[in-house]
């Protein structure tokens, strides 16, 4: 897996919030509904973990740093997804979407296209993970160990 250099203190100031988003997930495979967990989730820190990830892919892949709060964050157990809510979360911004930057590492991605699943995210471990940057760079959609779904946009 793909690591970025960082410095000690940002990479520590997440420990917790990663850590957090682990057992969440781990979580949500015994679960059905909301109603399941034994306390209700911290909608916080999942959101401070959402955005830190989109934030890197968006910086690793296509060298654009955001610095700006996004302006649209969405997250869900993918259990609690409509039929046509899923669908349109794995249509994404569709196949015509703008290009990232010319160059970009998702650029160079998408022109090979094999680290791809059928709806364009980029396969990092099988069942484990996968994203897609949406909009030309200015969103990330993912999907976590096949239970949870997020989207950030700029």
């Amino acid at each position: 897996m793909a690591t970025i250099p960082t410095c000690i203190e940002c990479n520590n100031s997440f420990s917790t919030v990663e850590e957090y988003m682990g057992q969440f997930v781990r979580s949500l495979a015994k679960r059905t509904r909301q109603t399941d967990f034994d306390a209700p989730p911290d909608f916080d820190a999942i959101r401070t973990f959402v955005i830190k990830n989109a934030k890197a892919h968006l910086f690793y892949e296509n060298g654009e740093p955001r610095f700006e709060d996004p302006s649209t964050v969405g997250f869900a157990p993918l259990y609690e997804m409509t039929n046509e809510s899923l669908a349109s979360f794995l249509e994404g911004s569709g196949p015509f979407q703008p290009w990232c930057e010319v160059g970009s590492r998702w650029n160079t991605r998408v022109a090979t296209g094999d680290e791809f699943d059928s709806h364009g995210f980029l396969v990092v471990q099988e069942g484990t993970y996968r994203f897609r940057i949406e909009a030309g760079g200015l969103g990330v959609s993912s999907i976590l160990r096949d239970r949870f779904v997020s989207e950030v946009y700029w």
